[in-house]
């Protein structure tokens, strides 16, 4: 049974026709589109138009189909397949109008390129298997083509100029070298199920079938280059289709979803998160007379810890440094199945735990040197991540994440001096990091997880801002659930291990960014759970005795300056003293009890007086969060 390879054409001007080039591409003849109008050569550039579909849509944006006479076959990695292919359909439009001269005066009319009447020809495609799960091919491909002319302007008079029936050759594209992989990585690509009805301008329908299930032409994993060796960087590169006169750039179209985002922070764990310079292509050395003139080169590894993004509103994403996006919301139709979705950096910011050592002239004149670790000027490639749901709230994933970054030099001892370091531009590949296990939840538990609202500005250093999505509703990857091993069990205990983040050359560290501190009720004193009149009296009676420890003691913010509980806090000091005992009293016995919390150390739940304090939450093990209320209850 033949097969069908979906493509799309995205915008630009590298697709075009040639007319009045060669024998394929005839120019259009004088009085063509009305008396006394002049022959029209020139190129005319085209993007894709999605082809008209039933049922409706099921193809995408899809506006080339090729046809291939059977699937491949490969007897072993290494070896190659040759196969008939054909082209079935074809949908472009001009990216703009043309100009048409003659008496009329000038004219702007639209071009529509679809297949001839004439029937297609066969050509061939030659597909070899390099690695482990894909390879590349080339073909040729013979195009007859037509040109459907609709007048801008009323009357919108509309003239069809076939190339195959007016005696042109066909146009012979040539594919010199395109990539496929056997199944899609998590790229979203578009497949067609069969049975799909697909219109050709004004050319009867053609029943499509179904996609192959032998291989996805157009995608790319990298380094796919020895059989034994699988690629494992995913991206969708540009498929060029050349002729002498004609060239058309395709891509296998993708599945479009709205984004979600999510946040993580780098903790600030010594020696973790680093990078090794010189150790490998993706992360190579500072060259020599980069700081200077006679400036040695370093190599050597960095340590960092995550800064907060500078963001638009100003603080919205908390202690966020780096996020990712994914393509789409998770799906799993039941316990206990998984789904694979692509994946991109989109944000970074990380910051080295202490200077680096300059020298210069072979070990003199020592300098000190801060550093800075953003994204690269180059744009980021896509990576994977598979999502697995193996208990009733949550499960685990682990994914793969190519990033190419960049560092900034800050002299340590004159900031205003800096030198920019792209590694993207410098190496030969990205950093590729791997997650093997984390896990995610469903919904956040009650430890606090900053999420985005949504069209949030972030700065990435001097790259261009980007606007930040909203945080994804469907699950919170980096909390854990304990005991999450079977779908039916519901995990009880949860806690925000460390997610280890590991390439060859690098490591980051990162869990999801949560407030600091603990669940406590505004006003209640002496850990109750609620606020009355006998914090009140406790407090003004510690107050008097000159020892004002509350019972529920509170981990605040590094810097904050508050090293006891500020339950007592009730009107937003930041401290306790006689003024909290008076402001209390009033609005117990007013019985409008709104009370603020500190705003440097609020309590991670945001409870108000009445509501119930969650479980007590035990600490899991040295690199988890400790979210118990501290109440003792």
């Amino acid at each position: 049974d033949p097969v069908y390879d979906l493509w799309e054409t995205p915008e630009g001007d590298l697709t075009n026709i040639n007319l009045g080039c060669d024998q394929s591409t005839p120019a259009v003849p004088a009085d063509f589109f009305y008396p006394g109008s002049d022959p029209f050569v020139g190129q005319i550039a085209f993007t894709g138009e999605p082809l008209v579909t039933d049922p409706p849509n099921i193809l995408g944006p899809t506006d080339t189909i090729i046809k291939r006479a059977r699937a491949v076959y490969f007897p072993e990695c290494g070896t190659e397949d040759q196969i008939d292919i054909e082209i079935v359909a074809l949908n472009l439009k001009s990216v703009e109008p043309i100009t048409v001269n003659g008496a009329g005066g000038p004219e702007q009319w639209d071009v529509r390129m679809c297949l001839s009447d004439l029937p297609q020809i066969q050509g061939s495609m030659e597909i070899y298997q390099a690695c482990e799960n894909g390879g590349y091919f080339n073909a040729d491909l013979p195009v007859y083509a037509k040109l459907i002319f609709t007048q801008v302007d009323p009357p919108y008079n509309q003239e069809e100029y076939d190339l195959g029936l007016s005696g042109a050759s066909p146009i012979s594209y040539n594919i010199p070298s395109g990539n496929w992989m056997f199944s899609d990585p998590g790229l979203e690509i578009y497949v067609s199920p069969g049975d799909v009805i697909v219109e050709n301008c004004d050319f009867p329908g053609v029943t499509i079938g179904p996609s192959a299930v032998d291989l996805i032409p157009g995608i790319f994993g990298d380094p796919c280059i020895f059989c034994s060796l699988p690629g494992d960087v995913f991206s969708i590169p540009e498929t060029e289709m050349l002729a002498d006169c004609a060239a058309q750039i395709i891509q296998p179209p993708q599945v479009v979803y709205e984004p979600v985002y999510d946040l993580w922070q780098t903790p600030p764990e010594e020696d973790i998160t680093n990078v090794d310079l010189g150790c490998d292509p993706s992360t190579p050395p500072i060259p020599a007379d980069y700081f200077g003139p006679g400036s040695d080169p370093f190599e050597g590894r960095i340590t960092f810890a995550g800064e907060p993004l500078v963001t638009d509103p100003p603080g919205i994403l908390g202690p966020t440094d780096t996020i990712i996006k994914r393509v789409r919301a998770a799906n799993f139709p039941e316990c206990g199945t998984q789904d694979q979705i692509g994946i991109e950096i989109v944000a970074l910011n990380l910051i080295s735990v202490a200077p680096i050592i300059v020298t210069y002239n072979g070990g003199q004149d020592p300098e000190e040197w801060d550093v800075r670790m953003c994204l690269s000027d180059l744009p980021q490639l896509p990576g994977s991540m598979t999502i697995i749901q193996n208990c009733e709230e949550g499960g685990y994933f682990y994914a793969d994440l190519p990033v190419y970054a960049k560092l900034i030099f800050s002299k340590t001892d004159n900031p205003q001096f800096q030198e920019e370091f792209d590694i993207g531009l410098y190496g030969t590949s990205p950093i590729v990091y791997n997650i093997s296990s984390s896990n995610w939840l469903f919904t956040d538990p009650g430890l606090g997880i900053y999420v985005s609202p949504g069209d949030v500005i972030v700065e990435n250093c001097d790259v261009p801002s980007v606007t930040i999505g909203a945080s994804a509703v469907d699950l919170i990857p980096g909390i854990f659930g304990d005991l999450c091993i079977m779908c039916p069990i519901p995990p009880t205990v949860f806690s925000i291990p460390i997610t280890d983040m590991e390439a060859e050359c690098a490591r980051q560290i990162i869990w999801p960014p949560h407030a600091t501190g603990c669940d406590y009720v505004v006003g209640d004193f002496n850990g109750s759970g609620s606020f009355n009149i006998s914090d009140i009296i406790d407090g003004f009676s510690k107050l008097k005795t000159g020892s004002p420890e509350a019972d529920l003691i509170c981990e605040c913010p590094p810097g904050s300056g508050i090293e006891w509980a500020v339950a007592i806090d009730v009107n937003s000091s930041c401290a306790f003293n006689i003024s909290d005992i008076i402001d209390g009293f009033s609005k117990l016995k007013t019985g409008s009890p709104d009370l603020e919390p500190c705003a440097d150390c609020p309590p991670i739940g945001r409870l108000a007086p009445g509501d119930e304090l969650p479980l007590v939450i035990p600490l899991m093990n040295p690199k988890e969060k400790d979210v118990s209320n501290g109440a003792g209850d």
